[in-house]
């Protein structure tokens, strides 16, 4: 199991319980392990790190031991280990940010993760608003995420099952063609016509596997040949569809404190988009 996680915190260190929280996060960075990309900004020192753990001994070490002493405090971290999100949530530091609301103004943080054996996206962020994970709080506008190009899908969950219609040969033309043509006219990269598994003669079931990526301009027709594979099925009530498709921006800085969600859920399907 691998948790692909990207946290930013911004601290202004100005008291009691901000010093608290910066020596907890300089602890935690001391603990992590799995780092891709460490960039720490501390007052005017700055350090990068792209080891799998900060060295021991070394300056930026140092600096993690004392981060409490520094006023204002940037950092960027991408990791890939085991830690869970909700286990990242309830240890140090990051507990302070429930059970203190008076860091509010002080601590701004941001996080989001990607699971490769759980289609779920988890987002977090903690601000002047207090601690809040928008992956809760999914809208129907579009506009908030018109910038962004492409959309990378870790584990996409797109299965169809033919229930007792294994042997409905017309069906399953139908029901493969526009697999297909889902992933040739909706995402990009290198094979992905390959990325479905067809096993509709042996147990009746068609399954897109591997990671996926989309332009946010093809979003409109992935749901019109999703609710066209919807329709196919209707007749039959012993198929079955499952859709969850979840997505991070493919970029850099800002974009990746975003979503978009692709799900069928109670005889419908529906697209949602979140930023923070």
């Amino acid at each position: 199991m691998n948790v692909y996680t990207y946290q930013e915190v911004t601290l202004n260190n100005a008291n009691e319980k901000t010093i608290v929280f910066a020596k907890q996060l300089g602890d935690s960075l001391l603990r992590t392990e799995g780092i891709i990309v460490l960039k720490l900004t501390a007052d005017e020192e700055h350090f990068d790190c792209q080891e799998d753990q900060i060295p021991e001994n070394s300056l930026l070490s140092s600096l993690c031991k004392k981060l409490d002493q520094y006023k204002r405090i940037t950092l960027s971290l991408r990791t890939i280990n085991e830690q869970y999100f909700q286990d990242r949530i309830n240890a140090s530091p990051l507990k302070m940010l429930s059970a203190e609301p008076g860091l509010r103004a002080f601590v701004r943080y941001r996080s989001t993760d990607y699971y490769n054996d759980d289609e779920s996206v988890d987002l977090c962020v903690f601000d002047e608003d207090g601690l809040r994970f928008p992956h809760e709080e999914y809208c129907d506008s579009p506009e908030l995420v018109s910038d962004i190009t492409m959309w990378y899908c870790n584990t996409p969950d797109l299965y169809v099952s033919a229930g007792a219609q294994g042997k409905n040969k017309d069906l399953h033309t139908r029901i493969a063609g526009l697999l297909k043509q889902f992933l040739s006219d909706c995402c990009v990269g290198e094979d992905v016509d390959e990325r479905l598994t067809d096993d509709w003669d042996d147990c009746g079931e068609l399954m897109v596997e591997g990671n996926i990526w989309f332009k946010n301009e093809s979003i409109p027709m992935m749901q019109m040949l999703l609710n066209k594979i919807l329709e196919e099925l209707r007749p039959y009530e012993d198929t079955e569809l499952r859709v969850n498709i979840q997505a991070i921006p493919d970029g850099e800085g800002d974009y990746d404190f975003a979503a978009v969600r692709i799900i069928y859920k109670e005889e419908s399907l529906s697209i949602g988009y979140c930023r923070f």
